[in-house]
């Protein structure tokens, strides 16, 4: 599959679990959302000066990592974030894809 299918595929009926209760994929789609957003976070962290993280830091401790300050900081000094992001779901939902073939 291409990156543009992966992004496109609704992963609930990929992995076949349509049949699940509202609350039960509502729990797998928060927690994929979760998992996209820590490793973007690990990649942007590798891409940030030393001062940049130590800005990044402050925010979070004062702010709490949701805090709409911390987005705005990324979208101030990461400018690929987007991108980032979309590597990071792309990836994410290939491996859970990939790990549904296998059990089914």
């Amino acid at each position: 599959m291409t990156d543009q299918e992966i992004l496109d595929i609704n992963i609930i009926s990929a992995l076949g679990i349509e049949s699940l209760p509202d609350e039960q994929k509502v729990a797998l789609l928060n927690d994929m959302a979760t998992l996209v957003m820590k490793r973007t976070m690990l990649v942007v962290i590798e891409t940030l000066s030393e001062a940049q993280k130590n800005e990044l830091e402050a925010l979070v401790a004062s702010e709490g990592a949701e805090s709409p300050a911390i987005s705005e900081f990324l979208k101030n000094n990461v400018t690929s974030i987007d991108t980032m992001m979309q590597k990071e779901l792309i990836t994410v939902k290939r491996e859970m894809i990939e790990k549904a073939a296998t059990i089914g």
